[in-house]
């Protein structure tokens, strides 16, 4: 019967089914011209048989077809939805008289919609079924680019574990923890010189991992780029927004690629470029050098200066970079 149908709406013929048995099926053309199709099951319900058809019609293409029901517009456009789940309804109505010639209604448009998003949602415990195995893939080339581009990066759960090899015990391991989360510099030392009193060798031992690694307070607050982190998770989230209307794989395969892509296009500008500054920053130093000819520069002893701009006065330390 589906074959049928295609044909139907592929060829646009008003076609109706005569007969719709278990074991047989008839359809004709539903404009009074010789076309007709008969078929049915052999004795042994072996395979399916077409004994009568009769090929040609004497009609011509209906403005709507009976055939172009929900059900079968649900199964045609599955894959559409799939892709593009916030596909509307006036675009699949648009699309449908475009490809078939036909006029259906929006309720069989939304019904057909309502019908491919339900079949998809199936779909979902799949993909959720599939995530383990997407998550342990997604691991293992991490895993590698990691160590490949940052060969020197540690992990203080890691740097603990070999640690505790030495220094064993609850209160040792409170004073890591506590030291190695300090958010200022006050705390940890206050962390630290208790950890001294303990033993000094648990004291120096913990200075020789290298607190620049994994102390909380030694990582630098100073933002690397004029966007704050809100705009960035904003900017970040309007870039993924139709990859998040997908199923749940889909959607994660559809961002990685968007973002290699991205990188991908960057990486090839940036080589372009001759300088060793990059193009937005390169704008903002030429912008401030045409600033400083208005400024005026009294040097104050080593590596400072005072700098008079209009009525305001500033200190710069060229040895502080501030």
């Amino acid at each position: 019967m589906q074959a049928v149908q295609d044909y139907a709406l592929k060829n646009g013929k008003a076609i109706k089914f005569t007969r719709s048995g278990e074991k047989n099926v008839e359809a004709r053309c539903s404009a009074k011209c010789p076309w007709r199709i008969y078929g049915s099951l052999t004795q042994m319900n072996e395979a399916f048989v077409i004994k009568i058809y009769d090929s040609e019609h004497k009609c011509s293409r209906p403005a709507r077809n009976k055939q172009a029901s929900s059900k079968w517009l649900a199964r045609h456009y599955m894959e559409t939805f799939r892709k593009k789940p916030d596909w509307n309804v006036l675009e699949m109505k648009r699309d449908i008289d475009k490809k078939f010639a036909i006029s259906v209604t929006k309720n069989v448009c939304y019904r057909a919609r309502a019908r491919a998003l339900k079949a998809l949602s199936g779909l979902l415990a799949d993909h959720y079924k599939m995530l383990s195995s997407y998550v342990v893939e997604l691991k293992k080339d991490l895993q590698n680019a990691v160590r490949a581009f940052m060969p020197n990066a540690e992990c203080a759960r890691h740097l603990y574990a070999n640690w505790k090899k030495k220094h064993v015990g609850y209160a040792l391991k409170n004073l890591f923890w506590k030291a190695a989360k300090s958010i200022t510099e006050a705390q940890f030392n206050e962390h630290m010189y208790e950890m001294k009193v303990l033993s000094q060798v648990v004291h120096d031992d913990f200075i020789k991992i290298g607190l620049d690694k994994f102390c909380r307070f030694k990582i630098s607050t100073l933002p690397k780029c004029e966007v704050i982190d809100n705009n960035m998770s904003e900017c970040f989230n309007g870039y993924i927004l139709r990859a998040r209307n997908r199923l749940l794989i889909d959607m994660l395969e559809d961002i990685r690629r968007t973002i290699m892509k991205r990188m991908a296009e960057k990486r090839e500008m940036i080589m372009k470029s001759d300088d060793t500054i990059c193009p937005k920053i390169r704008e903002k130093v030429e912008e401030n050098k045409v600033v400083s000819g208005f400024c005026i520069a009294t040097h104050a002893g080593y590596k400072k200066f005072e700098v008079k701009h209009m009525d305001n006065n500033y200190v710069a330390e060229l040895q502080q970079n501030s």
